[in-house]
């Protein structure tokens, strides 16, 4: 069975702009542990550093 992305539900979370809040914070230099922080406190996500690297490649636009 593959393998299923938890970031859709995670984007549900946050109104379907997860990945232009994670684009946004990547302009503005945001780390990783403080976009980490920022899901959690405000959306109630509790995720690793490797879950957002990952979603960072896998759905996040590179910046142009």
């Amino acid at each position: 069975m593959a393998r299923t992305s938890t970031f859709h539900a995670a984007n549900s979370l946050t109104g379907g702009r997860l990945a232009d809040l994670m684009a946004k914070w990547n302009s503005e230099g945001i780390t990783l542990v403080e976009q980490k922080r920022r899901l959690n406190e405000t959306f109630g996500l509790d995720l690793s550093i490797s879950t957002i690297w990952r979603w960072q490649s896998n759905y996040v636009p590179a910046p142009r």
